[in-house]
């Protein structure tokens, strides 16, 4: 109602509303609906908007996200690529909406599987926040964990490691020591140990992780139920089978209060209990 109700020739307010409205969207989910909005937006931008202004970045950034959340990644691709295009032409070199391009280009080919250009794309956003930012800003944290879980896929252990273990150190100065992205952080960590098979080291970084969730989190929250998860498949690595089923059931049990039925969290989470309670059987 208010779209059809703002006059046409006031083609800012328009693109405004429709943006504001997709941002709406966003926050319910409805990805759909939020990128009818965003090219309404965009729509109405061609009016008064120069071709190479940064706005236009912008706009087509948020279409990428969208699609990126819907799992289309080849479109969400593109869209990202057109924003960095735009950007690269109207901003300053190291400005940070250009490693945000960066950053989501490599996360959609993270998605597609595509690791050794996620980390191309991660390293140039990682090279324009080095220059722009403190050297403890957590926005450096987050691209050292994302080239990490990219190395991390490419079973390059070691670099994964030595990159979360710089993400972990930046967090550390930047954050509160108990806050939830430092607990990730020792997680992600941990995961790695395990496909190291170095299990001690592993458990050790998950214990921490949910020793520090319990600090900040709801006990039923999703993060710690993937750390319960986590430290499932190490005991049961291990061959500590009745103390991997504790993890597990409790992983089930969060997944189950907080999670849709088909959520793939809740189906793994499932499957990792059902293997490990045959293991049990088998072994006893």
């Amino acid at each position: 109602m208010l779209l059809k109700e703002t006059p046409i020739s006031n083609c800012k307010e328009v693109s405004f509303l429709c943006n504001q409205l997709g941002l709406v969207k966003v926050n319910k989910a409805e990805f759909d609906d939020a990128i009818q909005y965003y090219e309404k937006s965009i729509k109405t931008k061609k009016e008064y908007l120069p071709s190479n202004h940064s706005d236009w970045g912008t706009s087509y950034n948020s279409i990428g996200l969208m699609y990126n959340s819907m799992g289309q990644y080849t479109e969400a691709l593109s869209w990202h690529e057109k924003a960095l295009i735009i950007r690269f032409k109207s901003l300053a070199p190291h400005n940070l909406d250009l490693a945000e391009s960066y950053n989501n280009i490599g996360e959609v080919y993270h998605h597609m599987e595509q690791y050794s250009k996620a980390i191309l794309s991660y390293e140039k956003a990682l090279e324009i926040r080095q220059h722009s930012l403190p050297s403890n800003h957590p926005d450096l944290a987050e691209s050292y964990n994302n080239i990490a879980e990219s190395y991390s896929k490419m079973e390059e252990f070691q670099k994964a490691l030595s990159s979360h273990e710089k993400s972990l150190e930046i967090l550390l100065k930047s954050l509160p020591p108990n806050h939830p992205y430092v607990a990730i952080s020792y997680d992600n960590i941990g995961s790695v140990y395990a496909k190291m098979e170095e299990f001690p080291k592993a458990l050790s970084s998950h214990k921490k992780a949910l020793e520090l969730f319990h600090q900040t989190l709801p006990s039923n929250h999703p993060d710690v139920a993937m750390t319960h998860n986590n430290m499932a498949k190490v005991y049961s690595s291990l061959r500590e089978y009745h103390t991997a089923m504790e993890h597990a059931e409790i992983a089930v049990q969060i997944a189950q209060e907080k999670l849709d039925e088909n959520n793939p969290y809740i189906i793994g989470y499932r499957k990792l209990l059902e293997e490990i309670q045959n293991k049990f059987v088998t072994h006893f």
